[in-house]
């Protein structure tokens, strides 16, 4: 078993609570991906503030920040105290 919700049962659920999937796109490659799906319990949440994204999880969807590059962990802890 791969850890995946039946079909039906995550659209049942997603209406209600956050699902797998809905987080899994927040974490997609795709930066209007990335800056949607906040909420951490219950979806209605993204629904309401329409923060909510309409893409699809799919298997092969890549995971990250757009246009980002691995950077090393030193590179990562400084990038918060670095000017836009």
């Amino acid at each position: 078993m791969d850890g995946r919700l039946p079909a039906g049962l995550e659209r049942a659920l997603s209406f209600v609570v956050v699902t797998p999937s809905i987080h899994w796109v927040h974490h997609h490659a795709i930066r209007a991906d990335t800056d949607s799906n906040y909420s951490t319990l219950l979806s209605v949440w993204d629904r309401l503030f329409a923060s909510r994204s309409a893409t699809q999880r799919s298997p092969d969807m890549p995971i990250g920040v757009e246009g980002g590059h691995d950077r090393g962990l030193v590179a990562l802890v400084r990038r918060p105290f670095r000017r836009s």
